[in-house]
């Protein structure tokens, strides 16, 4: 047998492992690739979305805000009882979740771990922000219900005001800080340019 028919043979296994492995390696690069495009649809979709729950929410406060001509009172102190009253006769936007739920799955190896952490709280802060204007509304209706028993038990609708407005102060004075507090974290300009970024991310 000559050299050449010897070589022959590891010249053809060669060349099958090497195929075998760049065929192995572009397979790997597809993967990653493929990986990498999911990430950020990811990250585009929720950006997306929280930008929008950023807006509505700023809107939402500008309609609280715009019920009083000066939010500042006589010892400079913010009036958060009033703050309350007004949210609760104001409409809360249709905020909506549905991007963020849909991908809880993928957000772990689509976000750094500070950037995990901000949109985590991001989207805490709209739930918390939701149940705090359930919680105004309820107390506004049962400082009515109270206005309104006073008068038909009694006849006296001002007693039943100065019950049913010291009962709703009582309530709502410290969530209504929280209140102010959520609302001014989720429509910080700083914050808000982290969350709704899509551009970056671990890939």
């Amino acid at each position: 047998m000559s050299d050449i028919e010897m070589i022959r043979p590891l010249t053809t296994l060669g060349a099958v492992v090497l195929g075998f492995v760049l065929g192995q390696a572009s397979d790997f690069i597809k993967v990653r690739r493929q990986a990498k495009r999911r990430r950020l649809g990811v990250r585009q979709l929720i950006a997306l979305e929280a930008g929008h729950n950023i807006v509505l929410v700023r809107d939402f406060w500008q309609s609280i805000l715009s019920n009083e001509e000066t939010w500042e009172t006589e010892d400079g102190e913010f009036p958060y009882v009033r703050l309350a009253l007004h949210a609760s006769q104001t409409l809360y936007p249709q905020i909506n979740t549905g991007a963020w739920s849909a991908n809880l799955g993928e957000v772990v190896s689509s976000y750094g771990k500070d950037e995990l952490e901000k949109i985590w709280r991001f989207q805490v802060d709209l739930e918390k922000l939701c149940s705090l204007h359930d919680f105004f509304c309820r107390a506004n209706d049962e400082r009515r219900d109270t206005k309104q028993f006073s008068h038909a038990a009694y006849g006296n609708p001002m007693m039943g005001n100065l019950t049913g407005s010291i009962q709703f102060s009582g309530a709502v004075n410290e969530p209504a800080r929280e209140f102010k507090k959520l609302i001014t974290q989720i429509i910080d300009l700083e914050h808000a340019a982290c969350i709704t970024n899509s551009s970056t991310g671990r890939y």
